[in-house]
This record gives structure tokens, sequence and C-alpha cells, in this order.
């Protein structure tokens, strides 16, 4: 998927948020973010590192979104990690879920941006819901 085709699903996603709340009654915007907030909810997952060594375990760095066919999550760059320890057994790792039943899966980069501060990351395992 290409860097600029990222860009321009946020953009047309911000922007449709943007005209919803601008051009509705304050009660109607309040009850369609509400519906917003529940369709992007299950696509949206934290970023950090999963060290199964030590505690804790996990470490939030930021968080991003599924795109696709479910097995890639577009995401901030300078949330990812710069370094990882090996002895520690430290991994990258995508966030899915909270409490109890989080589940933490392995992620590769695909590609970064510096330049718009984006990165698209693979997931490991089954494809999660993806933002449509």
């Amino acid at each position: 998927m290409k860097l600029i085709q990222i860009e321009l699903v946020m953009f047309k996603m911000f922007f449709i948020v943007l005209l919803i709340v601008a051009f509705t009654p304050l009660k109607e915007a309040q009850a369609e973010f509400v519906d917003v907030v529940a369709k992007v909810k299950p696509s949206v997952v934290g970023i950090g590192i999963h060290t199964p060594t030590s505690r804790p375990q996990n470490i939030l760095r930021g968080t991003g979104f599924v795109i696709g066919d479910g097995h890639y999550v577009v995401t901030n760059a300078h949330v990812l990690p710069t370094e990882l320890d090996e002895s520690l057994l430290q991994k990258m790792a995508v966030f899915i879920g909270s409490g109890k039943k989080a589940k933490v899966r392995q992620a590769e980069i695909v590609v970064t941006s510096e330049l718009y501060d984006l990165a698209i990351l693979k997931l490991s395992g089954s494809a999660l819901p993806a933002l449509t």
C-alpha cells in the first residue's frame, strides 16, 4: 500500500469527522460521534515493546489502526522502538484489546516516513478488523 494512499485515507477520515461535527446540531453530533467511535474502536491498537522476561512486560508507546486486509497497521513513526534489547527478548508489539482480554502480537516494520511521521507495520497471526 502506497504512503500517499494512506495519507489520503487519514485525511478523508479526519475531514468526515470534521464535517459531521461542524454541520450537525450538538445532540445529533454527540450521537453520531458515539457511533463513529463504536465503528472505529475495533480497529484501534496499541504499539509498543513486549519484554517477557521483565516487569512490566508491556510498554505502550502509542496507538495505530488496522488497515487493508487486517494484517497491516498504520501508526506514527516516532512511537516505534528505536532499540530492542535482545538479551531481554524484547520485541516490537501490537497490543489488541484491553484489561485481562488484551493480546500481544509481534509486528515488523514494512515502511516508515520520517517526513510524514508515519509507519506501516505487518502483524503476525490472523487478521484483525480493519478500518473502513
